[in-house]
């Protein structure tokens, strides 16, 4: 754990960048159970560390748009445009 301050000025213990990169490994290593995992055809379903590898972003193209998508420190993702 890191430390930072908060809005208030406090310290506040937060995830280091290796961390916050296990827990993304962490959570894309757990497979959809087959309740939630619809026909091949219909949805496909991908795990973020297909998408993001080693990495903590990729980028994903849309027609003519670029979007990244990102792990945050907490190993939230978050899809920006």
């Amino acid at each position: 754990m890191g430390r930072s301050t908060n809005r208030e000025g406090r310290f506040v213990d937060e995830p280091r960048d290796e961390d916050a990169a296990n827990e993304c490994r962490d959570i894309s290593d757990h497979q959809a159970s087959p309740e939630v995992q619809a026909d091949a055809d219909e949805v496909k379903v991908w795990n973020s560390q297909q998408l993001l590898g080693s990495g903590r972003e990729a980028v994903i193209l849309h027609g003519s748009q670029v979007y990244r998508l990102l792990c945050t420190r907490n190993g939230k993702l978050i899809l920006q445009k």
